[in-house]
């Protein structure tokens, strides 16, 4: 008895295959910014924030930290819409190995989570 493979039969098994290869690549990516996230260290003032078109337009974020503009991507995979809730002018900490964000803005504070999304520890 042979096996007969038709073309629907075909295509529809490489659709399975480029999906699970796909759901994998995501996994990584959401564990991977987590991981950027989490290595994070400065304090300072938001002086700019923009879609960066010279990286993927990643969000991105002009800090002033210690007398010296530094980018982040810290927003990069961040699926709490954080980034849209800073402002110019904003006073910013973030401390490594932890995904909080403090935040202060006219003389009041709150601290922010970060989240993205990885399921697995880094």
């Amino acid at each position: 008895m042979t096996l007969k493979i038709t073309h629907i039969q075909r295509v529809f098994l490489i659709i399975i295959i480029i999906l699970v290869f796909h759901q994998c690549r995501i996994k990584d990516h959401k564990c991977y910014a987590q991981s950027y996230g989490l290595a994070e260290n400065f304090s300072g003032v938001v002086l700019d924030k923009f879609a960066d078109s010279t990286n993927h337009n990643f969000d991105a974020i002009i800090i002033r930290n210690n007398e010296k503009d530094i980018k982040s991507y810290l927003f990069d995979g961040d699926i709490t819409s954080l980034y849209e809730t800073i402002q110019i002018g904003d006073s910013l900490v973030k401390k490594e190995g932890d995904l909080s964000l403090m935040v202060y803005r006219n003389k009041s504070f709150q601290i922010k989570k970060l989240d993205y999304g990885c399921e697995s520890p880094s």
